[in-house]
């Protein structure tokens, strides 16, 4: 095992020649270490070979796989521990896009509502929809702004996608081709054949939702549309119709919302809300703060080596970044205890857990220990040459195993 740390060191400093002279040294002093050790196991293993006929090379190569197994559920226990670490900066960095993405959105609706708070409001109604059913948040806030422009209000909008979503059964590219088909016939005022075939493309008939809706024939629907006999406000009606408890699309979202591919969506959502939650200060700071320093840091050296050159350029830069620096620091500590925080809760649900994980942790050892013995009696009956033997003219050699005459 020593020999396979000292080898393992000196794969990892590199390639010799790119070295410094220093770390030269110390890789010709492991070289050094590992051709005494190699030296000393060939030395054990002849030693071995001649005073009980069993084949060194073999059992130690069979006993090195069991190791190497061993070590490796180690050292992966140990990369889980350490893993911890970087899982919650990852799960910060995740948050810091979902809250930058969110403030998008809630700008983009401000504009669309003329009202930060109605904005607000639609966002977070459209959260809680993506934390419960198969569509993330983002389709959802695409197909209501998708509404908003031919003309819906946020509430109009809202619940036409509540609707569609159903009719669109869990696909988000689905509800968006629909509802950007019903808001092109909204906006025109007037049901086009164009429109009806873009629904029907999506996975939804309007007009086999009327006749659903009226008890007529498709066929008797039909004619109505070529008669011109077919409005918006009936389309609208019957799409209500689909997703009520007598359509065919009647909660929909919930179903599909069970299936693994629904949950999976639904689980992405709501770590994403998590996530965003966690890393709202962070957010903030990023926001208020760090990055206004870093725009009015460059603003500030594109002036001062206009003014002054580099030489200007250097001073402004120094004392630019010690405030920046300066100013982060104090924010560092808040995130120092949020990940504080978050491992000591870890630790005490291990904690809490540890009779079922001692259980779990030792049936496991049992299991790996029982399947070594089992294979012991293999490992020491494995077939070897004692020495070179004298090859007949035939090209066959006699094999011979542990305890027999040569």
């Amino acid at each position: 095992e020593r020999l396979n740390t000292l080898k393992e060191a000196q794969r990892q400093m590199g390639d010799y020649n790119s070295l410094t002279e220093e770390q030269k040294t110390q890789y010709r002093a492991l070289s050094v270490e590992i051709a005494k050790g190699e030296n000393a196991l060939k030395g054990m293993n002849k030693e071995l070979r001649a005073t009980s006929g069993i084949n060194m090379d073999k059992v130690k190569d069979a006993l090195k796989k069991v190791g190497e197994v061993a070590a490796d559920v180690a050292k992966k226990m140990a990369q889980a521990f350490m893993a911890v670490g970087t899982a919650i900066a990852g799960a910060l960095a995740s948050g810091v896009k979902f809250n930058s993405e969110i403030e998008q959105l809630q700008t983009s609706f401000e504009v669309m509502t003329g009202s930060s708070e109605k904005a607000k409001e639609t966002i977070e109604k459209l959260k809680k929809v993506g934390a419960s059913t198969p569509y993330e948040l983002k389709g959802l806030a695409k197909t209501t702004q998708t509404l908003m422009q031919y003309g819906f209000t946020a509430d109009e909008a809202y619940e036409a996608t509540i609707n569609l979503g159903d009719i669109a059964q869990g696909s988000a590219e689905k509800m968006d081709s629909i509802a950007l088909a019903y808001g092109q016939m909204s906006s025109l005022g007037k049901v086009t054949m164009q429109d009806i075939k873009q629904m029907i493309n999506a996975g939804f008939n309007p007009l086999q939702a009327i006749a659903d809706m009226t008890g007529e024939t498709l066929e008797q629907v039909n004619k109505r549309y070529e008669d011109g006999k077919i409005s918006v406000e009936e389309v609208t009606k019957a799409m209500k119709y689909a997703s009520s408890e007598n359509g065919r699309y009647y909660k929909s979202m919930e179903k599909q919302s069970k299936t693994l591919s629904g949950q999976i969506s639904t689980l992405k959502d709501n770590f994403q809300m998590l996530t965003g939650t966690l890393a709202e200060g962070l957010s903030k700071t990023l926001a208020g703060q760090v990055l206004p320093l870093i725009n009015e840091l460059l603003e500030n050296l594109q002036k001062a080596f206009e003014e002054g050159g580099i030489t200007k350029f250097i001073e402004v830069l120094g004392t630019s970044i010690a405030d920046m620096v300066t100013k982060i620091a104090e924010e560092i500590p808040k995130f120092i205890e949020l990940a504080g925080m978050i491992i000591s809760s870890i630790i005490t649900g291990i904690q809490n857990n540890l009779p079922q994980i001692v259980s779990a942790a030792a049936s496991i050892i049992t299991t790996f220990t029982m399947t070594i013995l089992d294979l012991l009696p293999q490992i020491f009956s494995v077939q070897y040459y004692p020495t070179a033997p004298d090859i007949p003219p035939n090209g066959h050699i006699a094999r011979q195993t542990v305890g027999s005459t040569p």
